[in-house]
C-alpha cells in the first residue's frame, strides 16, 4: 500500500512539474544551445516529458487494485497522458507570452502512444513463460 502512494504521489509530482515548466515564458537558456539548423527544441521536450508522463502514468495503473485498471494499464496510461497535454496546451493559452499549439499537442499525444506502447510490449514480454518469450539469436 505504502509503495503504490508512492507511485500516486510521483505521479502527482510529475504533473506539477509539468505545469510549472508550462508556466514559464520560454527557455532561452536552453534554446540557445542548439544549432540553427534543427527544429525547435521545444517539439523533443514535449516529446522526452510526456513520454516520461506515459511511463510514470503506467507504473502507477498496472498496480491499481481495480482489477479493470490493471489490465487496461497502457490504455488508462495513454489516455490520461494525451488528456494531461490537452489541459497543458490550454493552460499555455493564459500564460503571458505562451501559446496554445497544435504541434505541441501532437507530440504530446505521440508521446503518450510510444509510452503505452513501449509498455504494454514490455507487459507481453514479462507475462509470457519462458518458452513463448522470443529469442534474441536467429536460428
Amino acid at each position: 500500500m505504502k509503495t503504490q502512494r508512492a507511485r500516486r504521489a510521483a505521479l502527482f509530482l510529475y504533473c506539477c512539474a509539468i505545469f510549472a515548466l508550462s508556466s514559464r515564458h520560454g527557455y532561452p537558456e536552453i534554446e540557445r544551445h542548439f544549432p540553427l539548423w534543427m527544429p525547435d527544441p521545444g517539439i523533443f521536450a514535449h516529446f522526452i516529458i510526456f513520454l516520461g508522463l506515459g511511463l510514470v502514468a503506467w507504473n502507477t495503473f498496472k498496480h491499481e487494485q481495480a482489477a479493470w485498471l490493471n489490465r487496461r494499464a497502457a490504455m488508462a496510461a495513454f489516455v490520461f497522458t494525451a488528456l494531461y497535454g490537452v489541459t497543458d496546451e490550454i493552460h499555455q493559452l493564459f500564460v503571458p507570452g505562451r501559446n496554445m499549439q497544435a504541434r505541441d499537442f501532437v507530440m504530446n499525444t505521440l508521446a503518450a502512444a510510444a509510452a503505452a506502447y513501449y509498455s504494454s510490449r514490455r507487459a507481453v514480454r514479462v507475462s509470457a513463460p519462458e518458452s513463448e518469450k522470443p529469442s534474441s539469436v536467429a536460428e
